[in-house]
């Protein structure tokens, strides 16, 4: 697998924090252009946190650490093509979505709780998330738990506009939680649910930048120290808001999508830029489509399947799956199928993925 994107860390404290503007307009902030190994970019340096943010009570409980998993759970298979034009609306909360959710959430317990489990420290898990029709979304609790108590903090919210309102939105609640909370975080670790890691986070080398270093690859992963957390915290619920989507559209041309949400960003010195290389890890939704999807996603699904019981990896599935939520709804349906070959055809993918049975018809496949 190919490493997952650019790993920079940046040493930071609150009141350095500087937010990109990119079509806002922030009061007392200039744009200052940098470059080094990693290339040349502009961010904007802003003013201090403004005052009324939460803050951590002094003289509570050390040594925890807080992992967020947030943005959004149960997308379900993707990357099937023309064929789908509005795949998440498709197949989220559906039985196929469940099934990879379950096997990616085993994954993040493995390779990102338990490494840090096992140093000795406790492990608070937030979950964050819009909300299922079916009310699925109340599963994620028992796949993180795992029979015992590890979930601290659970919001579930009603879907929104954009991945940016979902981040401020997020942010806000954890704000809220903290404003109400005695306990202090060492550091903070934020996860997608869709990113699978392929290999277990090394806890002795994490731990020794957490609590110094905001470190960011792409939106894959973050961390931050905990005094960060109110402030950082604040931007994103100030910033990310109604930001749209002509943020994500230039964010990785202007600023080496070292996050792409870009509501934030740090004011820095270039000597200050660093290396840190997180686990491997690919963005996972079903083992079609490769190039779109975690390059290999085929080989990413017998990953799963192989190591934490995740679905059947057959092209042959997601026919069947395309049957279910695509072809029903076809005034044609006979057609569905053909189309769908074709794209698969047409389409570069994985060199592992395996076809199995090519059916032409979803007869005993449609509801």
């Amino acid at each position: 697998m190919p490493p997952s994107g650019k790993h920079i860390i940046l040493s930071i404290v609150c009141a350095n924090l500087a937010v990109v503007a990119l079509g806002l307009n922030s009061r007392s902030a200039y744009n200052k252009t940098c470059s080094n190994e990693f290339g040349t970019w502009t961010y904007v340096e802003s003013t201090k946190c403004k005052a009324g943010v939460p803050q951590q009570v002094p003289g509570a409980p050390l040594g925890r650490i807080a992992v967020v998993f947030w943005k959004q759970s149960f997308r379900g298979p993707n990357g099937l093509g023309p064929l789908v034009q509005k795949e998440d609306e498709a197949f989220s909360c559906t039985p196929e979505a469940e099934s990879i959710q379950r096997a990616t959430s085993a994954s993040h317990v493995k390779h990102i709780i338990e490494p840090l489990e096992e140093s000795g420290h406790k492990v608070d898990v937030f979950l964050l998330t819009s909300t299922c029709s079916n009310g699925m979304h109340v599963k994620l609790k028992g796949m993180y738990d795992e029979g015992r108590t590890r979930v601290a903090y659970t919001h579930f919210y009603a879907p929104t506009d954009s991945q940016f309102d979902s981040a401020s939105l997020s942010a806000d609640m954890i704000l809220n939680y903290l404003s109400n909370s005695t306990q202090h975080y060492d550091s903070y670790l934020l996860w997608r649910y869709d990113v699978v890691p392929l290999q277990a986070l090394n806890s002795s080398n994490y731990l020794s930048l957490a609590t110094t270093y905001f470190s960011s690859d792409n939106d894959l992963a973050m961390s931050f120290p905990g005094q960060m957390a109110p402030c950082l915290f604040k931007t994103l619920a100030d910033r990310c808001v109604g930001m749209g989507d002509v943020v994500s559209q230039r964010a990785h041309e202007v600023y080496l999508g070292l996050w792409s949400f870009e509501c934030i960003y740090a004011k820095v010195d270039c000597a200050q830029l660093a290396r840190f290389d997180w686990p491997q890890s690919v963005i996972y939704r079903g083992q079609i489509g490769a190039g779109r999807y975690g390059l290999q996603p085929a080989r990413t699904c017998n990953f799963l399947r192989n190591n934490f019981g995740g679905p059947s990896c057959l092209a042959e599935d997601a026919a069947q799956t395309v049957c279910r939520y695509v072809c029903s709804k076809r005034s044609h349906p006979e057609t569905c199928l053909p189309d769908f070959w074709n794209s698969l055809e047409d389409a570069p993918q994985d060199n592992e993925l395996e076809i199995g049975q090519k059916i032409v018809n979803c007869s005993g496949y449609m509801p």
